[in-house]
């Protein structure tokens, strides 16, 4: 355990060029995808940290979920849902806990059936971001 304290507390230093590097590469995701035609992106309320970018679909894109999710690791880019998509699919995970939904769900539905989750690094990835935006198209 103190081996595990040392090492963390040697890359906790590099915590502040990791944000900044994140933050740098979001500054480029948000000018190369703010006007995007069918994709909607994250808005930064606060100071995020960008450990990703989302991309949700617009009613009126071209393609699907499925079909984005085929291009994109085709062009070799991997993609995950975001966090969960709708968790209350997540049907093993909720048995363990007591609860109640209030309303309706249908955004968390929508981001699960049309959204999807790119990485960040803490390095700068401007070219991958580029290719990124390439490889989706307009």
């Amino acid at each position: 355990l103190e081996m595990s304290g040392a090492i963390g507390i040697e890359q906790l230093k590099k915590l502040p060029d990791f944000i900044r590097n994140r933050r740098e590469n979001a500054k480029y995701f948000v000018e190369k995808f703010r006007d995007h035609p069918y994709l909607q992106i994250q808005k930064e309320t606060e100071q995020s940290s960008w450990f990703g970018f989302s991309l949700i679909l617009k009613e009126s894109a071209p393609i699907n979920r499925k079909q984005l999710v085929q291009k994109l690791q085709k062009n070799n880019i991997e993609c995950r849902p975001i966090v969960t998509g709708n968790f209350l699919n997540n049907t093993e995970v909720l048995q363990y806990f007591d609860y109640e939904v209030s309303g309706t769900i249908e955004n968390a539905e929508y981001i699960d059936q049309n959204g999807l989750f790119v990485g960040n690094q803490q390095k700068l990835i401007k070219e991958q971001i580029e290719h990124l935006f390439n490889v989706i198209g307009v």
